[in-house]
């Protein structure tokens, strides 16, 4: 079996390094092949030399740009996944919602598709009664009995309301 420990660092301090120093030399006297990739520094090659004769060292200096660029390219790819699936999802809902002919179910699947796209924990879609001055978020996903009432003028809704602009809350 091939084993290969990972480290960055000065070997005299990082611990992954010292554990990896640890248990090397047990796992090459049981037959396996072991591997240690590091920094590449005079200090780290005294010491893996003397404390680790058998390991098989690759120095992340030579392997630096290759892992780079695998890394990139594996990000590039796992965010292009990402955008494919949230387009296919996008046109899921399209095609659901071409389907809803009543407008309470439609709110519904879309505070739902909502909450599934931007990972929310809650969705609410206001309404806005002009008469008696208030926004109805109905449905409010997440709030008991599914409906908030408040005033046109408060809070973020209001302010939307209000200005006609969009406005993104961050709370973590």
């Amino acid at each position: 079996m091939r084993i290969c420990f990972a480290t960055t660092g000065d070997v005299r301090i990082t611990a992954t390094m010292k554990r990896a120093l640890g248990m090397a030399p047990a796992l090459a006297a049981r037959g396996h092949q072991v591997g240690i990739l590091a920094w590449d520094t005079p200090a780290n090659r005294a010491r893996l030399m003397d404390e680790c004769p058998q390991a098989e060292p690759l120095w992340v200096d030579a392997a630096l740009p290759v892992v780079r660029e695998a890394f990139a390219s594996l990000r590039a790819r796992h965010q292009q996944l990402q955008r494919i699936r949230r387009l296919e999802t996008i046109m899921e809902i399209a095609s659901q919602w071409n389907q809803t002919r009543e407008i309470e179910p439609l709110l519904v699947q879309m505070a739902e598709a909502a909450t599934r796209l931007l990972k929310a924990d809650r969705a609410s879609i206001f309404l806005w009664d002009r008469a008696s001055h208030s926004l109805i978020g109905r449905p409010a996903l997440g709030v008991k009995g599914g409906e908030l009432r408040v005033a046109d003028d408060r809070g973020v809704v209001g302010r939307v309301l209000q200005s006609g602009e969009p406005a993104r809350v961050c709370m973590a």
